[in-house]
């Protein structure tokens, strides 16, 4: 799994507006590579350092397995702390990876130009 989240180049002066659909299904718990315990720890572990360069960012975390469970926002770098623990707080859960359901949830976040939408899965 490889996160790319590009914060030096603006598309325009508006704050971005960022969706990320993050798995966070059974299939999640399997083994990472060998630097991680999960595929799940190196997925938060990404995120996190992505999220530390953040600048002027609006990001919407939608959690999904079957189901979608939550949408939470942040103001980056402002409110990183309270992105940090939720993320810390994020536990694989038992079912399956419902892309569908997220994008269907994720989709309607986007509001213009400035709006990128990110799958994070090993689905």
């Amino acid at each position: 799994m490889c996160l790319l989240f590009i914060t030096n180049q603006s598309v325009s002066a508006r704050t971005f507006r960022d969706v990320f659909l993050v798995d966070v299904s059974a299939s999640m718990s399997g083994q990472g590579d060998k630097s991680s315990a999960s595929v799940f720890e190196h997925m938060r572990t990404e995120l996190r350092d992505a999220f530390d360069t953040a600048k002027d960012a609006q990001v919407d975390l939608l959690t999904f397995g079957t189901n979608v469970f939550t949408t939470n926002r942040f103001e980056l770098p402002k409110e990183l702390p309270s992105m940090d623990e939720f993320l810390q707080g994020l536990t694989p859960r038992t079912g399956r990876t419902d892309i569908y359901a997220a994008w269907a949830a994720g989709a309607p976040l986007l509001q213009d130009s400035t709006s990128r939408l990110f799958l994070i899965s090993d689905g």
